[in-house]
């Protein structure tokens, strides 16, 4: 053997020695599985959390956006109830109707004053009302005051310049020259062009008011002349 082969040979023992020191040892194998089986667990660990996460956030982000439909919807009923309140009968026809009904109460209190009788009203509830009390309440005699007012202020307002009353007899007796006299006065200022006012009497009258004329009829004839105040 030559020196150079011999030096050769010593290379390679002491590179087999070297290759032999590094083989890992026995439980390398394992312990290096049980590494990685632990990085794959928290792996697997990260990623349930990412995805956690990303489910969290994207309730967030829906959670936001039905609170933004809700305040919308929110915002719709509230339009939509303030146009039910507008229609209601207390909003806009309300409002309407105070309008129609405000120069109708203003008549019958100018005529209610000329007959010296309680003030006869129209109510927001479009009932009718002498004095505060509703219509039904009252006396036959004051229901006849209030139809006649109303008559007046009807034939006033509607153009028509014509009544015709019955019954007003009704009246105490001294209440019936207040009902002529709210005619007369009615007639004589251009409210009404005429007014015919029937009734049961004992006797005719003694004396007809100017502007006035009396007819008597009994059993369905006209009795005597026809009596007409100059």
């Amino acid at each position: 053997m030559s020196q150079i082969q011999a030096t050769n040979a010593a290379a390679k023992l002491e590179e087999l020695q070297q290759s032999m020191q590094a083989v890992p040892p026995a439980d390398a194998i394992e312990n290096a599985e049980k590494l990685i089986g632990d990085l794959r667990q928290q792996r697997d660990a990260a990623r349930a959390k990412h995805e956690a996460l990303t489910e969290a956030f994207n309730a967030a982000a829906q959670h936001q956006k039905i609170i933004a439909e809700a305040a919308e919807y929110h915002a719709e009923v509230q339009r939509w109830t303030a146009i039910a309140e507008a229609l209601a009968p207390t909003g806009i026809p309300s409002q309407i109707l105070a309008d129609a009904i405000t120069p109708m109460n203003e008549l019958l209190a100018d005529l209610s004053a000329r007959a010296g009788w309680k003030q006869a009203s129209i109510s927001t509830e479009i009932e009718v009302e002498y004095d505060g009390r509703l219509y039904g309440l009252l006396s036959e005699s004051e229901q006849w005051r209030v139809d006649t007012l109303l008559a007046v202020a009807i034939a006033k307002l509607s153009g028509i310049g014509l009544v015709a009353l019955d019954r007003f007899d009704v009246l105490e007796p001294a209440s019936r020259p207040q009902a002529l006299k709210l005619l007369i006065g009615a007639t004589r200022d251009g409210m009404l062009e005429q007014a015919f006012m029937a009734g049961t009497m004992k006797a005719p009258m003694a004396r007809v008011p100017p502007g006035v004329q009396q007819v008597w009829v009994e059993g369905g004839v006209i009795e005597g002349e026809t009596e007409k105040a100059a």
